[in-house]
Order: structure tokens, then sequence, then C-alpha cells
């Protein structure tokens, strides 16, 4: 290649196309034909390409930006789309696709979850795909508090914004060695049902701490986060989300379900969801939702699969738990772009069946807000209501249905399938149980009004949901 060469693009020419000596030549060359691209070089052009496409916009090049965003563009679209046709297989040695409780899936650097990766000097990518306004959004987020150690959020490396009509974006992320909370808080819990098991006390110590910092990360975050771009904090729209959410649980439990519910049925629910009272909802309850779900924190560890004795060793020391050490390894991934009531991130922790020692994050928050004067006592109980309820109505629709498109393609065997099925009804029958209690809750404390009576008999059915009609999620393909 001519002088002023990029060393980057220069180690890949002459495996590709030897022939070509101009840099802006061959970029263009890997904006048209993908295909091309040896598999074993197509991640790393890829990523690479994303990356110099971020550097030149901020240096004001766009001229050579343009050139590095077509190339991204293409290439990165193009291992996205032979990925999602493999599903969970392995495309490359170092790639495959997932999808799991955290992600509406993404390729992921192949990563041996039993490995230890300390003494390994590898970095690893991943890859994901979101529409573009939260694509976008979660970048920025990444950046702006890139470095930050009350929040620690991922690293994103690159955002490619496509074009010709597509909404959506890809980001690319520097992948976290390490398990999520979830993972963490089984293998937690078992060591603090193993009665008499020394490391036990530690566990309880390990549980609580990360308790806490899950608390003050989500306050911090509800305090500091970014304002969304183009999207106003607007009670009324957020008040919108939640009646059109929990229509959205009836009409897929019909949907997907044995349970039934008439036109007249939901029309009434919809009147009762408009008389419930949510002047609870506003400028100051509303803000930008962390997505915390335990799957959403991951722990660095270098090891995604650790045993509880190694990650107790890891995070202690002299028998007290290593608070800064927990701090400063403990990320939060996968951002969204929406606002919510203070509560609803709080009560998707409290609503968790893992962690047997944790504080309960919903009354920390309130406690909180109201050393700043603000009262979210009044829809502490809607809120639980909401998020059990909607938690079992995303399993259902997503998890479920996703679970039953693997078998019918052929990506799972039929008992992986019924072990994931099991799962995720015991996940729907916990939330709608806790839900239900919480409906309880809040009749005792609600006027015996019709449209209250109403809102609750409906949610309550949907214990009677027992089938799931896979026929319908075909007819959703």
């Amino acid at each position: 290649m001519a002088n002023g060469e990029d060393g980057f693009l220069k180690s890949f020419v002459d495996k590709i196309s030897p022939g070509i000596q101009n840099p802006r030549d061959f970029i263009k060359f890997l904006s048209g034909k993908p295909e091309k691209i040896p598999l074993d070089l197509l991640p790393d052009l890829a990523r690479g390409t994303a990356i110099r496409y971020m550097v030149n916009k901020e240096k004001d090049d766009p001229s050579l930006a343009s050139l590095y965003l077509e190339a991204t563009r293409s290439l990165t679209d193009y291992l996205y789309t032979i990925a999602e046709k493999r599903g969970k297989i392995a495309i490359f040695p170092e790639f495959c696709i997932v999808k799991d409780e955290a992600t509406d899936g993404g390729i992921l650097a192949g990563i041996d979850p039993n490995l230890d990766y300390t003494n390994i000097n590898l970095n690893f990518f991943a890859l994901k795909k979101l529409d573009k306004p939260e694509g976008k959004q979660a970048f920025e987020d990444s950046m702006y508090f890139r470095n930050n150690p009350n929040i620690r959020l991922e690293n994103i490396v690159a955002h490619v914004p496509m074009n010709d009509g597509k909404n959506h974006t890809y980001l690319w992320k520097q992948y976290i060695i390490g398990p999520n909370l979830n993972y963490i808080f089984d293998i937690l819990d078992r060591k603090l049902i193993a009665e008499n098991d020394e490391l036990s006390e530690l566990a309880k110590g390990l549980e609580k701490e990360l308790g806490n910092l899950i608390i003050k990360r989500l306050l911090y975050w509800q305090q500091n986060a970014l304002e969304l771009e183009g999207v106003p904090k607007n009670a009324e729209d957020v008040t919108k989300y939640y009646i059109t959410n929990f229509i959205k649980v009836m009409e897929d439990f019909s949907k997907y379900s044995r349970v039934e519910y008439s036109n007249e049925e939901l029309n009434d629910f919809g009147k009762a969801l408009d008389d419930l009272d949510w002047n609870f909802i506003n400028q100051k309850s509303a803000v930008r939702n962390l997505g915390p779900s335990y799957a959403n924190f991951v722990i660095s560890t270098n090891q995604i699969n650790i045993d509880p004795e190694k990650f107790i060793e890891m995070f202690t020391r002299e028998g007290t738990v290593d608070k800064c050490k927990l701090d400063e390894h403990l990320f939060s991934v996968d951002t969204p772009n929406k606002y919510s009531h203070a509560l609803e991130d709080a009560w998707d922790i409290d609503l968790s069946q893992r962690a047997l020692f944790k504080a309960s994050v919903v009354n920390a928050v309130i406690e909180e807000y109201s050393t700043k004067g603000i009262d979210l006592s009044a829809g502490k109980y809607l809120m639980g209501v909401y998020r059990a309820f909607r938690k079992a109505n995303l399993i259902l629709s997503h998890f479920i249905g996703d679970n039953f498109k693997n078998l019918d393609s052929g990506l799972i065997k039929e008992n992986e399938f019924k072990e994931k099925e099991l799962l995720y009804l015991n996940n729907i029958n916990y939330s709608l149980d806790k839900g239900g209690k919480l409906l309880q809750v809040m009749l005792q404390s609600q006027p015996k009004e019709e449209y209250f009576k109403i809102f609750s008999t409906m949610l309550q059915k949907l214990k009677e949901y027992k089938q799931i009609n896979y026929q319908n999620f075909h007819q959703s393909s």
C-alpha cells in the first residue's frame, strides 16, 4: 500500500486483496464485497472498521469517517446475518450467537465458561443489534459514565448505525468475562442452605454487600443518568406506558395460553386501568430506567462458571468481605432508553427468587426519596403488581416463544427444550403468585370501587393459564 497507509488495514490487504495499493480503495472494497472476506478475518475487520469510523468521526474527518462507516455497516451486518442463521452454533473459533435473560440476541465472543482467563492476554468483544434510539442511547451512556466509579457501565467501543431504511444499529462491546448476578446468587444461596458450611457466613456477607451495591448504583443512576434524547420526561407518557403494558399482559396471555378474555372484558379492563389513581407518577418520580435485573449486573472474575469457594476467596480478605474489590468488579450492562417510575426497577430486583439475604430495594428507594421531600409510597404496591405480572408476560411471550422457535428450527434438542420450558413455567408461576399477593395488599387499602374489582379479578384469572398455546407462536413468526 502507498505511503500513509493504515497499519490496521495493511495487516489484512495481503490476505484478502494484495493487488490494492490505496487504503481508501481497500475500504471501498470491504464495503461492497463482505462475502469475499475469509470468515476468520471478518470479526476483526468488522470491529476494527467500526472503531476507526468512531475515531475519524471524533477527529472531524468526515470523508474518511464516511468510508469506514460504509465498510463497517457492510461487514458488521453480514457478520451478524451469518451468525443469526446459525443460532447458538459457533461459526468461528471466536464467535457464537447467544440468547438469554439479559439480551435480545447478539454475537458473543465464544468464551469457554469453565476456563479461567486470568493469565490469557486477549480482549473479547460482543456484538449486539438494537433499534437505533436504544443503541445510540446505550453508547452515549457508556461514553458519559466511562471510568465513573459510582455506576461502572460496560465499555461500548463503537456503534454502527445502519441506513437504507433499516431502523437498527449495532453495538460493539468489550465483553466482561464473568457471571451475572443470577449465577452468583444461585451459588451463594446454595452455600447458605448448606448448614454448618464454614463459608456460609462469608456467603451471607457477600449477598448483603452485593445488595447494598445494587441499591447504591440504582439511586446514583436515577439521580445522574442522561436525559433521553428527543424523549421528554412526561408523566402522562410514563402512565400511558404502564397502561399499555398492562393491556399487553392480558392480550399475550389470551393469545399464548389457555386463558381467554373476550373483547368486552379487555375493554372493561382498559377502562378500569384509566380509572386507577396514577397521580403518583410525576416529574419527580419519573426517572431513567436502569433495567437492573440480576442478569444485567455482571461481575468480572475472568471465569464465567466460577465455583462458590473460588468466588468467596476472590472477594473476601481475612474473614471479611472486600467491599472495595467487589465494587470495582461489578458492572451494569444493557441500559434501556425509557423513563419509568422510580420503584419499577426496585421491584424488579425485590421480586427475584434469588438472594436469600438482601435488603428491600423498594424500601431503600422510598426512604432515600423521602429525605428529598418526595413521597413514593402511594405507588408502592401498584408498581409491584405491574412488575410481577409484566415479568410473567415477558417470560411467556419472549422466552417461552423463543425456546419453542429454537426447537422448531432444530437449534436445540427436545431435552433442552423441556428443561427450559419447566424453568420458564416455574418462573411464570412464581411471578403470578407474587403479583397476586401484592394485589391482596392493595385490596386492603383501595376503595371497593367496581373498577378495582375488574382490575384485580382479571389479573388473578391469569393463574388459570396452565397450558401454552404453541400454535400461536408459529403464527407470530
